[in-house]
């Protein structure tokens, strides 16, 4: 009897771990200040082999890919400045997963967003990155990936 059960574990295990979608792209965050009451999230984000990572530029029409945000939580007094930045311009083109022009990353990218801290208190930024990429074969669901980072010394 323990033997089936053993054996039932693995199989149940093994097929578990073959349905888990493939990691799209890996994302490291920090945070840097710029001054007395200004940092910047700065977010290298690297999609996997053969993937490409949708930007933060929405499709024009519904239906499309979940576009990257950042989203800030559990922080009072972080007030985002501007819109957020990256090293390198999406490219715009039609995907054939959604059948509609998109904007995605298919190379390694740094995401910048400053914020405002009116919170002179704060010692934390806490918050999530989501993102959503493809492949050509399957699209992963959106994968949401949670920060807790230390507000630097000034």
């Amino acid at each position: 009897m323990k033997l089936i059960t053993l054996f039932l574990t693995a199989i149940l295990a093994f097929l578990n771990a073959s349905a888990q979608p493939p990691k799209a792209a890996e994302a490291n965050i920090s945070l840097k200040n710029i001054d007395s009451s200004t940092v910047e999230l700065v977010i290298n984000l690297t999609p996997a082999d053969g993937f490409h990572i949708y930007s933060f530029i929405p499709t024009a029409e519904k239906g499309g890919p979940r576009p990257f945000e950042i989203n800030i939580t559990e922080t009072p007094g972080a007030q985002p400045v501007g819109k957020p930045a990256s090293s390198i311009a999406p490219t715009s083109e039609v995907d054939p997963s959604f059948g509609m022009k998109v904007n995605f990353w298919d190379k390694s990218v740094v995401i910048k967003q400053r914020f405002k801290l009116t919170d002179s208190n704060a010692t934390s930024l806490k918050g999530y990155i989501r993102f959503q990429g493809c492949n050509g074969d399957i699209c992963t669901p959106p994968r949401k990936q949670a920060f807790n980072l230390t507000i630097p010394a000034k």
